[in-house]
């Protein structure tokens, strides 16, 4: 890897232990501004849609990796992924634009060109690699459950969850995961992490799957919730650790090369 693939990898790693405090002061309830699609100028240094701009796209629901500080009534986004995309700019002397989409969304947002990279806390499967292209891996984590406080005792297992109702966000890794450890629930998928957790604390969820730094910043925040460590012997893809990189659209390697 090289100097500043280091420098980012390390970076990431110390923001992911510092943003679980800093999420105390946050709140991502904002409603989401749906996007304009801008047409890329191919003739673009790396392949940007627009020269001296780097668009990003995230989706800030996902504490400790972004989300919205509502700190003097700015909104702003910040997090573990903001403060590499924020990096990146700087380094190839770029404005830093970011655009607000659901998770859902922001593959087909890279696809359509109307962002210039992806950075949402993003595993690179196979099947994602297909259609896109992706940095080299800057932080793996684990996956959890969360759960009510009071039900805490109830869920020691996956077999605790049959014909229970376990969602996860919409187009997320997770979403495939948990059909495969938990049989026999009801699945639900939201469009934000928010939606999620709302639907939990109003007993329409009995779990929610989520990477592991985003269930301790939520309880951390909540002391209504709680998280179920997940322990299983099933061989399930991705299940011990999961890895998190940045996606650029296929075929952009002049961008790829410079992010790493």
């Amino acid at each position: 890897m090289s100097m500043r693939g280091q420098t980012i990898r390390m970076l990431s790693l110390l923001l992911g232990m510092i943003l679980v405090l800093v999420f105390l002061g946050a709140c991502n309830k904002a409603e989401k501004a749906e996007p304009v699609a801008e047409t890329p100028e191919q003739n673009s240094p790396m392949g940007l849609i627009e020269a001296g701009k780097l668009i990003v796209g995230t989706s800030p629901d996902y504490p400790p990796y972004e989300f919205r500080l509502q700190k003097e009534n700015t909104n702003q986004i910040v997090g573990l992924d903001i403060a590499i995309a924020e990096a990146i700019a700087k380094e190839l002397k770029l404005e830093l634009v970011i655009r607000d989409y659901y998770f859902s969304k922001l593959f087909p947002a890279l696809e359509n060109g109307e962002v210039d990279m992806v950075i949402a806390g993003l595993s690179p499967t196979e099947s994602r690699k297909q259609k896109m292209d992706f940095s080299e891996v800057y932080y793996k984590a684990v996956q959890n459950m969360v759960v009510r406080k009071d039900d805490h005792e109830m869920y020691s297992n996956f077999d605790n969850l049959r014909d229970k109702r376990v969602g996860t966000q919409q187009g997320s890794i997770q979403a495939d995961m948990v059909k495969q450890l938990v049989r026999g629930a009801q699945f639900e998928e939201k469009n934000t992490v928010h939606e999620l957790i709302e639907a939990l604390k109003g007993n329409e969820l009995d779990a929610v799957m989520i990477e592991a730094p985003v269930a301790e910043a939520l309880a951390y925040k909540d002391d209504g919730l709680a998280i179920v460590q997940i322990t299983t012997t099933d061989q399930v893809p991705g299940m011990e650790m999961v890895d998190s990189a940045i996606a650029v659209r296929k075929g952009n390697q002049m961008l790829l090369d410079q992010i790493n």
